[in-house]
């Protein structure tokens, strides 16, 4: 079986191209499921199926529960509802392309008869087609984009954090006091800048000649929340704080 090392997010769609690791995803993405219960959906040996379970996990798709089955990671529900739609554009752009061709076909004499209209239809049927692919592109893009910004992900290179805090925030940012916007210094260059929204989302926005640049920001709302959590309190506590500004949430300036 062929080594797949944790480094890019390339790994994560030739993870998703490997049947076994789709169908564990896909499967897991009903309930939670132990090995033997895999090997009986997949119909696939259960060495196979803890091999590539082993994969899944390492690649942070994939976790166990507390009762040893298997469950998927706030990342990898993401990850399968990208490669889903990804799929259907796929299957769509197949439909639309087999009915162009048949349009084309069937309809050349209507085609020259009655041009403006018949053309005008085909070309709708091309332009969908041509939308559809793209998207189907842009996802793989995104795919590949998120894991490589989990994998290259280092909090130690952090200097300057905001925050905008809302009630809301409270029970999880425990260790911190007050809602409004802190700022905390560390020691390093800032290679990210992190902050919190009043969504609940941590946001990651990487810089670029000292600049934040907000092309790059992803939101932790649903995929990054309770890694970035963990890893944001531990930088709290080793942060010195620079100034202190309260503001209620909504409040300006």
């Amino acid at each position: 079986m062929e080594e797949i090392k944790n480094e890019t997010g390339i790994n994560i769609l030739r993870i998703l191209a490997r049947p076994v690791c789709l169908e564990i995803l896909l499967n897991l993405r009903k309930s939670e499921l132990s090995i033997f219960e895999l090997t009986k959906i997949l119909n696939t040996k259960e060495d196979e199926i803890r091999r590539n379970l082993e994969l899944l996990i390492r690649n942070g798709l994939v976790q166990r529960t507390a009762d040893k089955n298997y469950t998927l990671t706030n990342l990898s529900y993401l990850i399968t509802d990208l490669a889903e739609i990804m799929l259907k554009c796929v299957e769509l752009s197949t439909y639309l392309n087999y009915h162009k061709t048949y349009f084309t076909n069937e309809y050349t004499l209507l085609l020259l008869e009655k041009g403006n209209v018949v053309t005008n239809i085909w070309e709708s049927i091309e332009i969908t087609e041509q939308i559809i692919t793209s998207a189907r592109d842009e996802l793989y893009l995104a795919i590949e984009g998120i894991g490589d910004l989990i994998s290259n992900l280092d909090l130690n290179h952090i200097q300057n954090i905001k925050i905008i805090l809302s009630q809301s925030e409270k029970p999880y940012l425990t260790k911190l006091q007050h809602k409004g916007i802190q700022t905390r210094i560390f020691n390093e260059q800032p290679y990210y800048n992190l902050a919190a929204n009043q969504d609940e989302a941590i946001i990651f926005m990487r810089k670029t000649n000292g600049k934040i640049d907000y092309n790059t920001a992803v939101s932790g709302s649903g995929v990054f929340h309770d890694i970035c959590i963990q890893l944001f309190e531990k930088l709290w506590r080793s942060s010195r704080i620079v100034y202190e500004t309260i503001l209620e949430v909504g409040s300006s300036e």
